[in-house]
């Protein structure tokens, strides 16, 4: 049986409290997942525009935090699934370490999927309910430091449920 890949950094970053994790790491409180829920009631508070876009750009900092610790100026798309996006690039297509951000952004939105991958093994993958990740054979101090910073949590030598098995072309 093919096992996922093995790198030496692998983090699960995401906005939920590891004090509030079943004994398999799936949070267990009442969080928004979606930019859909922005409007309902969460915890007693109303989940804001205001409070997504500033928790999304929390997001965002930790994965441009990360390209540049991987030394990454460019990834690659791969296996793209466009949903609600007008456009969406197209497999094997470069992006700047900007535009990568800019659709890590997309993905959260719900807008469309794909993996984005680098030099050194690096890869992106966004997951159902606002859960990213991020590997390779890079370093990942500044990353979770960046992540601490703003109010993430990091899930530590947490293997991406999106990497491709080549012995069944699906996800592990």
């Amino acid at each position: 049986m093919s096992q996922p890949p093995r790198f030496q950094t692998e983090l699960r970053v995401s906005k939920y409290d590891l004090a509030l994790r079943d004994e398999r790491g799936a949070f267990t409180g009442d969080a928004w997942t979606s930019v859909s829920d922005v409007g309902d009631i969460f915890g007693g508070e109303v989940l804001t525009l205001h409070r997504y876009l500033e928790v999304e750009s929390h997001h965002l900092q930790v994965v441009a935090t990360f390209l540049a610790e991987a030394e990454t100026d460019h990834t690659m798309v791969r296996d793209p699934e466009r949903y609600e996006a007008r456009c969406w690039p197209v497999d094997g297509k470069r992006l700047t370490r900007l535009e990568s951000v800019d659709l890590v952004r997309e993905m959260l939105r719900e807008r469309g999927f794909c993996r984005l991958e680098a030099h050194r093994d690096v890869y992106i993958h966004v997951g159902h309910d606002y859960y990213v990740y991020m590997g390779g054979n890079v370093p990942s101090e500044q990353t979770r430091l960046a992540a601490a910073q703003v109010g993430l949590f990091v899930d530590p030598q947490f293997v991406s449920p999106y990497h491709l098995n080549p012995s069944t072309g699906g996800y592990f």
